[in-house]
């Protein structure tokens, strides 16, 4: 939220190689993505096989809603097929004629950067609520507006944050 009247959501999960989700619901759901499956091909690593070099890869039937799994995009422009780190939450199944809806949680790799990292509006809401909120370190401080930008005195940048 900017304010109390102005919410502010992303309207597309993408990457450099393509869009592969919509939020359809910008004002129902913080973040919420219904992924273009006419556009990519998808499949999903299960987080716990994450780190193989082989990891078990699973199509769109046969992910759970509450799970975590990487995000493996097989493009239609030249067929280009990466794992691009992303962690993503299943919200709701597939059913043959509409595609899963998912939650980007962040990326699986260790290091944050302003170059290519993306952070949702959820999570930056999150993290100031976990902080500030009732139970949070700093519950005396009230944050009314806030905003994010990123520390460029180092050129690159250097690694200041891990996800653990």
């Amino acid at each position: 939220y900017l304010s109390d009247k102005t919410l502010i959501r992303s309207p597309a999960y993408a990457s450099s190689e393509a869009t592969l989700g919509i939020n359809k619901w910008l004002v129902s759901h913080v973040s919420a993505y219904s992924l273009l499956t006419s556009i990519s091909f998808f499949e999903f690593i299960p987080l716990a096989d994450a780190d193989n070099t082989q990891p078990t890869t699973l199509l769109a039937d046969e992910i759970k809603v509450d799970e975590v799994y990487e995000i493996v995009v097989t493009t239609s422009d030249g067929l280009y097929r990466y794992r691009n780190g992303d962690l993503i939450k299943v919200l709701e199944e597939g059913d043959g004629s509409e595609p899963p809806v998912i939650d980007v949680l962040g990326r699986k790799s260790v290091v944050l950067s302003i170059f290519g990292e993306k952070v949702t509006d959820y999570q930056l809401a999150a993290a100031i609520t976990a902080t500030t909120g009732p139970d949070g370190p700093w519950d005396q401080y009230f944050v009314q507006e806030y905003m994010m930008a990123a520390n460029t005195n180092s050129l690159p940048p250097v690694p200041h944050a891990t996800v653990g």
